[in-house]
């Protein structure tokens, strides 16, 4: 039995769900969509309903942490939307409090590697996300390439103009993919960048660890907000962007 038929049959006659009221009805979502150290409680907005030729799922949700004695304090929040019948899915928003991020890369990159479980089980094709403010390099390293030719000359454009405040210049207008930039290395004297020079070179107030180091290519993704593009990750087979994720 494949997932949207143990899914109809949770559904019965209904045409939806509510999965703040339900939740063990997506039991899988909540599962793949929850972060390590992390559990999806549904929020209100939460639901799964039919539609012509498939399912919609709409995820708006807390990120609980595990660990004991947090109950009180701020946890995350995540939003997805998967389409069956568009064979779709949308990154809207994952939020995880500073407390808990850890190695971002290695969280983004687990958790989805789970969301690309679900998402085979449903046979989606492609997953969308908006990478604006958070996230640009975390998603670029997990596959999701630029979403088409506009998106791509843009972040090249503003990459390149950051190099060149950094005291890089660099023409990279060779570059494909957005994963390309994330591994971008410069000679040994340059490279890394501090999160003080990016700070100035992208007009900010300095961070409390300005000393702190990043590679220049995370640096070029991590500049100012405007960098932000629309990724689009691949899920069919032997494409680029899932070989990257699963690499």
């Amino acid at each position: 039995m494949t997932l949207a038929e143990v899914w109809n049959e949770r559904l019965g006659s209904r045409d939806g769900v509510d999965l703040a009221i339900e939740p063990t009805v997506c039991a899988e979502a909540a599962a793949a969509f929850s972060p390590v150290g992390f559990t999806v409680r549904f929020e209100e907005g939460s639901y799964l309903a039919r539609v012509p030729n498939g399912f919609q799922l709409v995820v708006q949700a807390s990120l609980l942490p595990e660990e004991s004695g947090y109950e009180d304090v701020e946890g995350g929040a995540i939003s997805r939307e998967v389409n069956t019948a568009a064979k779709t899915a949308e990154h809207v928003q994952l939020y995880i409090p500073p407390r808990w991020q850890g190695d971002r890369r290695s969280r983004a990159r687990k958790l989805t590697q789970a969301s690309v479980a679900l998402y085979d089980a449903l046979a989606i094709d492609y997953v969308i996300a908006n990478t604006e403010g958070v996230g640009r390099y975390a998603w670029a390293t997990c596959g999701f390439d630029f979403y088409d030719h506009h998106e791509r000359r843009a972040t090249i454009e503003l990459a390149e103009q950051l190099a060149a405040r950094l005291g890089r210049p660099r023409d990279l207008t060779a570059i494909h993919h957005s994963w390309e930039i994330a591994a971008l290395e410069v000679t040994s004297d340059e490279d890394p960048v501090t999160l003080g020079e990016l700070a100035k070179a992208s007009g900010v107030a300095a961070p409390p660890k300005e000393t702190e180091q990043i590679p220049f290519g995370k640096a070029l993704l991590l500049g100012p907000a405007s960098t932000g593009w629309v990724g689009l990750l691949d899920l069919r087979s032997k494409s680029a962007g899932r070989a990257v994720l699963m690499s």
